[in-house]
């Protein structure tokens, strides 16, 4: 299930928030201001599974047009893990070193060659008539702690705690802090990865949480609209979410909060990649609407555990991980490696 939101004018908006290496076509960004804040699109929870075989789906990703870019060149991941020493009610907050840990690990892993990564390579953007494909190439750019305070607005449609809870909005402030404050670049080949801690619960501005409401969501990926740069800043929220609903079931480090996690940031990674102007200016979606995550969430290749006695379907940098897989329109189903 997808959410998205249209807006108005998309002709300009590709061109004009992520000229950066990319796009050909530079704009002024006097009208940025003409556009509304794009809605996230999200990772929804579903039943927790373990190796859900996979069937062909024949639900082929179509290229939008209309310039609707992608993430081009070698895309740099950062971390941001928002971890307060307490929460807004008073409780302590949850946030180990060794969860921040795995995930830098994690995103290091990701950084070499890996079979997901060789899937997205099959899918481009037409820009002004030239077609440039995804290299499919990551590199894990570093990682910053933010012991600030959360927010104290709260959430009203949080199911978990009105008062332990942050909007989008709330992510998006502190993304612009980390990013002003690290000095870290902002272009079309950059991502940021904000993780928060265990028990702040996350809204994501249109009535659905991590805890509930009309779609329950594991994590998901968006956009900022800049006010005076002409990139936007492509960005991902992974709450700790535990694993209901999040992992595939299955969890060879035996780290089963942080692996639930990891597999929803490869999902978001992906997804962002082939469609980081969400909902805005899209690249690559099915016909309903979904994106290249979304058609494989929840699924696993049985086959393809063949790792760490057939419980990982990937082993990077001597490291094992159970990850869902992603869509292949070459092979028209989901897949764990590029055809």
């Amino acid at each position: 299930m997808n959410k998205k939101l249209l807006l108005a004018a998309w002709g300009c908006l590709a061109s004009l928030l992520l000229s950066a290496n990319s796009l050909a076509e530079n704009k002024s960004t006097s009208n940025i201001s003409v556009f509304e804040q794009p809605k996230p699109h999200v990772l929804l929870r579903y039943p927790d599974v373990h190796a859900k075989s996979q069937a062909l789906i024949n639900r082929d990703l179509i290229y939008q047009g209309s310039n609707g870019p992608v993430m081009t060149g070698n895309v740099t991941l950062y971390a941001i893990y928002w971890s307060p020493a307490k929460l807004q009610d008073g409780t302590a907050a949850s946030m180990p070193a060794k969860y921040q840990q795995f995930h830098s690990q994690f995103l290091t892993d990701m950084s070499n060659s890996n079979g997901l990564s060789s899937i997205v390579s099959q899918y481009y953007q037409v820009v002004k008539g030239t077609t440039t494909f995804i290299t499919g190439k990551l590199v894990f750019g570093g990682a910053y702690v933010d012991t600030s305070n959360y927010p104290t607005t709260g959430c009203p449609e949080s199911m978990l705690s009105p008062t332990n809870c942050v909007e989008d909005s709330d992510l998006q402030a502190e993304l612009k802090k980390v990013i002003a404050t690290q000095k870290w670049p902002v272009n079309n080949s950059t991502m940021f990865l904000l993780y928060t801690a265990k028990g702040e619960d996350l809204c994501d501005g249109t009535g659905s949480c991590t805890s509930g409401g009309p779609s329950p969501f594991c994590a998901y990926h968006n956009f900022i609209v800049p006010a005076k740069a002409t990139s936007a800043i492509i960005y991902s929220a992974l709450p700790y979410t535990g694993t209901r609903g999040c992992g595939i079931g299955i969890y060879p480090q035996q780290y089963p909060d942080a692996e639930a996690v990891a597999n929803a940031s490869t999902h978001e990674i992906y997804e962002s990649m082939t469609d980081p102007l969400v909902g805005a200016s899209p690249a690559w979606n099915s016909a309903d609407g979904s994106e290249i995550g979304d058609l494989c969430n929840g699924r696993a290749i049985s086959k393809n555990f063949t790792w760490a006695n057939g419980k990982a379907n990937h082993q990077w940098n001597g490291h094992f991980y159970a990850l869902q897989p992603e869509y292949d329109n070459h092979l028209h189903a989901c897949a764990d490696t590029g055809s």
